[in-house]
């Protein structure tokens, strides 16, 4: 099968707390994901680090500042 990948990207629509809430609620509601399935969250640089290790079956993004 095709592999499929969804990329969410935030832009900077969410605070750190909204990120990480938001990132908790994403893995807690998502079912065990077929190996041919990705999901990236590209959250705002600001809360990288802090959603990095709540992620278990999402991957982390970054987005750059390019107009």
């Amino acid at each position: 099968m095709k592999p499929i990948i969804i990329i969410a990207n935030w832009k900077m629509q969410h605070s750190l707390r909204e990120s990480i809430t938001l990132a908790e609620a994403i893995e807690v509601g998502m079912p065990r994901l077929p190996d041919w399935f990705s999901m990236v969250l590209c959250p705002a640089f600001t809360a990288l680090p802090s959603v990095h290790p709540l992620l278990r079956q999402c991957q982390l993004g970054a987005q750059d500042v390019f107009w």
